[in-house]
């Protein structure tokens, strides 16, 4: 075993007990009321689109540029429905 293969796994190591306290205490926040549950649900909004583009392809290169194309599409979207309703004050 050379020492990038050591290297590269404890990299990995530390990456996943990151990601688990960052989940443990988020929720932690959550149940505090801290954080609210709408601002965490946007923060998901792009992995359940790439999860559900993922799924229809089965290609990761495809359902990412699918994910991001839909992104970008809903953003302009937005942008648009965002300055009608503020010059028609709706």
């Amino acid at each position: 075993m050379s020492i990038s293969e050591i290297a590269l796994t404890g990299f990995v190591v530390l990456l996943g007990i990151a990601l688990i306290l960052i989940a443990i205490f988020g929720i932690r926040n959550i149940i505090s009321g801290k954080h609210e549950v709408g601002k965490i649900v946007v923060i998901l909004i792009p992995f359940v689109i790439f999860g559900i583009t993922y799924g229809v392809s089965g290609q990761l290169s495809e359902s990412a540029l699918a994910t991001f194309l839909i992104l970008l599409g809903s953003m302009v979207a937005l942008i648009f429905v965002g300055g009608v309703r503020s010059s028609f004050k709706f």
